[in-house]
């Protein structure tokens, strides 16, 4: 009896060892990542060592239609996009979350044109260039705002973002709606801005999303995350040089551009900041969020009033 006992409990150690040796380790956190100077940062997290290959594999993507389709369907777990993408997301998916402020177009997002444009008898007729999606239709929206111009004024044609700049000079095109790094790649082909996320401030903001399940299931990973990516914001902040370059590098600009792009045209909140947009002691977050959704509503971007409170959450970095 002795014997039969002591095989027994041998034999729940060896199954105990044996499920222990058959779990799985966690996957590494998939990132959706854009070409856009701010998301640069999360690229210098890993290059520093503070995002591991264990912990987050960035992924690289060419339009945000692919990485909101990504998101969609599971492929990936954290996505980098402007809010208006996450109130369309939020529509389509409530459990979306919001969960760091990644930065605040300043002049970031553009519209050009080739010729000088005085007013609104300047632009009647012309041809413009924009991605399709919520971002270029909320600018396109917004332009439209500005120099009252009616939807048919306009010859809309629609041009992913990676062909933009063959598009500008290889084409007939008067106009076209971009953002960094390919707005300084046509200025220096003459073109000429006539109307900026400067003028329309805190609409076109950056975030990253993630579901609500993997917060409950990946809490550490995420946090782990969010303190990497405020390592590299502090970097920018200190003004590093190695920093500028290493950006500049990866989106084919020169670190000077870099800097005055990341100076003066986007705004990359801190921890401190972050903390406040996301709890809303700081309004200008939420304000834009409202503005945006108006907006949205009106166009037919998104079908109902988006719960911001529910969409936000500042519990992976409090």
């Amino acid at each position: 009896m002795k014997r039969i006992k002591h095989l027994l409990v041998l034999g729940i150690i060896a199954m105990t060892g044996l499920l222990g040796a058959c779990s799985a380790p966690e996957k590494p956190l998939r990132v959706a990542l854009l070409e856009w100077p701010p998301y640069e940062l999360a690229f210098w997290a890993r290059e520093q060592g503070w995002i591991k290959p264990e912990l987050a594999r960035l992924l690289e993507y060419k339009t945000p239609a692919e990485v909101t389709r990504a998101f969609a369907s599971g492929a990936v777990d954290i996505i980098a996009v402007t809010t208006d993408f996450a109130l369309t997301l939020s529509d389509q998916f409530p459990e979306t979350r919001i969960f760091i402020v990644i930065d605040a177009s300043n002049g970031g997002d553009v519209v050009l044109s080739k010729a000088p444009v005085a007013g609104k008898q300047d632009l009647v007729g012309k041809t413009l260039a924009v991605e399709a999606g919520p971002l270029g239709t909320y600018m396109l929206t917004r332009f439209r705002d500005h120099y009252q111009l009616d939807k048919d004024d306009l010859k809309v044609e629609y041009v992913d973002l990676p062909a933009q700049v063959e598009n500008w000079r290889d084409t007939d095109v008067d106009l076209t709606i971009t953002y960094e790094p390919y707005r300084s790649r046509m200025l220096a082909l003459g073109a000429t801005e006539i109307f900026t996320s400067r003028q329309i401030p805190n609409e076109i903001v950056d975030v990253f999303l993630v579901r609500e399940n993997l917060i409950k299931e990946r809490e550490k990973d995420l946090k782990a995350f969010a303190n990497a990516w405020f390592r590299a914001v502090d970097d920018l902040k200190q003004g590093k040089e190695e920093l500028f370059t290493f950006i500049g590098e990866r989106e084919s600009m020169s670190a000077d551009d870099i800097k005055y792009v990341l100076n003066n045209d986007i705004s990359v909140p801190d921890y401190k900041q972050n903390l406040q947009l996301l709890k809303g002691e700081d309004q200008s977050f939420f304000n834009g969020l409202k503005r945006n959704e108006s907006i949205m509503l009106k166009e037919g971007m998104i079908t109902s009033n988006i719960n911001h409170k529910a969409l936000v959450t500042a519990e992976l970095i409090e």
